[in-house]
């Protein structure tokens, strides 16, 4: 292999490279006295040349720009690639900084650390480096979303206790989740209401409007004891219809049905996942309703 001498420091390289791998400086032309002849060993042949200082070699093109590597890695990029100074991100305020200036100078105190074989080691290097980072970072990223996420989730839902019973507003008279009230029986010969409150609520409201006591069991045993409101709705309106419409007994049955239906589905509608107050409003018009213009 031909070798050369390096014009800045003096030491012996390879003539097919374009910088010293010593000083990162532009090489010689090949010596025309081959270090293999015997006559160009002595020291007269080779006068040494005095090494030049660091700071006084020129950068190869390309080299001083950002890099992406050492901004984010910061003092790991500096420790491997021996930018001693990096170091200085270890220390808390000073690490912002610093990331900013091993970005902005990084490149060019790597290079001058003097430890790669050329340019194109050098590039091959730091583009590692630049990928190594963003990588890391986009890492971190996701991790961070995703963990906020769940944070979040288990804020909303916590595991010691069911969702449907997370704390409510009890000043609220018109709850949202609030469980429909449950006949006393489980038979029921017309469709019961879902309701938000309890039954006893909605009587403490018709109580308030200072309604007769009849309707309070009305409506109570409507809610509470459906085959028997059912049974009785039936006899009174079939006896109605017998004494005061003067329909025979098999007409005052089928009357007494579509009327008892009617009854139930008005009564269901007024109540059927519907606020308390609009519920009691609804009902309570009812009554005013029977009271003007009759059954």
């Amino acid at each position: 292999m031909e070798l050369v001498y390096c014009m800045h420091c003096g030491q012996k390289i390879a003539a097919d490279v374009q910088f010293c791998p010593h000083c990162g400086g532009w090489r010689t032309q090949p010596d025309v006295a081959a270090p293999h002849s015997a006559t160009a060993a002595t020291p007269a042949a080779s006068p040494a040349v005095p090494p030049a200082s660091t700071a006084a070699v020129p950068l190869p093109p390309g080299v001083a720009r950002w890099s992406w590597g050492a901004f984010w890695l910061n003092w790991i990029w500096a420790i491997f690639n021996r930018v001693w100074i990096g170091l200085l991100a270890l220390i808390p305020l000073v690490n912002i900084v610093m990331a900013f200036v091993l970005g902005f100078k990084g490149r060019e105190w790597a290079w001058k650390s003097g430890r790669w074989q050329s340019v194109e080691h050098f590039e091959q290097v730091q583009r590692k480096w630049n990928l190594a980072g963003w990588i890391v970072i986009a890492v971190a990223l996701v991790l961070g979303i995703g963990l906020g996420a769940m944070e979040d989730h288990m804020k909303r839902t916590p595991k010691d206790r069911p969702v449907a019973t997370r704390d409510r507003d009890f000043s609220d008279p018109t709850p949202a989740a609030e469980p429909p009230a449950k006949p006393t029986r489980s038979e029921s010969p017309y469709p019961m209401p879902r309701m938000r409150f309890e039954a006893t609520d909605l009587m403490a409201q018709l109580m308030r409007l200072k309604i007769d006591p009849v309707w309070t069991k009305h409506f109570t045993d409507y809610l509470t004891d459906p085959p028997r409101f059912w049974q009785e709705c039936l006899t009174s309106e079939t006896a109605t219809a017998q004494t005061q419409g003067g329909m025979k007994a098999a007409d005052a049955q089928r009357y007494a049905l579509n009327t008892c239906r009617s009854l139930t589905a008005h009564h269901y509608d007024c109540l059927n996942d519907k606020p308390l107050d609009q519920a009691t409003m609804c009902l309570y018009g009812y009554i005013n309703d029977v009271a003007m213009n009759g059954d």
